[in-house]
């Protein structure tokens, strides 16, 4: 039987104490595609799998377009890249030889906007979906964020600029990058979580894309206290635990 190291003691023990079924180490029970955020890549997220690993998720971590070792160059939040996504997991399952189903998945920010396109699309397998510090539209955000740095005349004026340079170089416009429009299809449950003090992508903005996702749709939306955009997943807030039992829950419902 396998050892766990500490992180995944911690996540099993808290779970424990949430009274959930746990399988044995080594035991693979479904799989998890994580999804980084922007200027991320597969390997800042591998003490994040350790977790899952722990709890019996099997993970996969591919770079997104733009970042690590893809080769293209510029994403598009998913716009253009979801089907790509889909076809990257269906080819891991191919290539190390196990199911698709069940399957989970989680997207940090840019991850986010990725994982809802995904889960949006019609072959899409996968059974329920973690959102952790995104957004409901980019535009907003960079509006925001260029108010926030340069004013908002000099600010509204910047980010026309960025939009032009955006749409110039990936032929899509950052209006286009429209979250909360695509989470209208999800069917899916869906825990939307987002950082009490994230000051990149602001509570207001990852609470309107909560409130995007059918009514009817087993969802939740959380907010981690204290929390940050960068250190959403670091602070001493029982988020790992919190996800895991979301996904186990919809697992085991399966």
């Amino acid at each position: 039987m396998l050892t766990f190291s500490k992180k995944g003691e911690t996540i099993r023990g808290q779970l424990l104490e949430k009274k959930m079924t746990l399988v044995p180490s080594g035991e693979i029970i479904g799989t998890l595609l994580i999804l980084h955020g922007r200027t991320g890549m597969k390997e800042d997220y591998l003490a994040v799998a350790e977790r899952f690993c722990a709890v019996g998720f099997r993970c996969i971590i591919p770079d997104l377009p733009g970042h690590g070792e893809n080769k293209n160059q510029f994403t598009t939040y998913g716009v253009l890249e979801a089907p790509m996504v889909l076809k990257c997991f269906r080819e891991a399952s191919e290539k190390y030889i196990f199911a698709q189903d069940p399957c989970m998945m989680l997207g940090q920010s840019m991850g986010g906007a990725y994982a809802v396109r995904v889960a949006a699309l019609a072959e899409s397998p996968f059974q329920a979906m973690v959102v952790v510090s995104s957004f409901d539209k980019l535009e907003t955000v960079v509006n925001g964020q260029t108010s926030k740095l340069l004013g908002d005349a000099v600010g509204t004026a910047v980010s026309g600029s960025v939009d032009h340079v955006f749409a110039w170089k990936t032929g899509v416009k950052v209006s286009e990058i429209n979250t909360a429009k695509k989470a209208l299809r999800i069917k899916i449950p869906t825990l939307v979580i987002h950082g009490e003090s994230d000051q990149t992508i602001p509570v207001a903005s990852g609470k309107k894309l909560y409130h995007s996702f059918p009514s009817d749709l087993k969802k939740q939306w959380l907010v981690v206290p204290e929390a940050g955009h960068n250190n959403i997943l670091i602070t001493d807030y029982p988020l790992y635990a919190t996800m895991a039992e979301w996904f186990l829950k919809y697992l085991n419902a399966g």
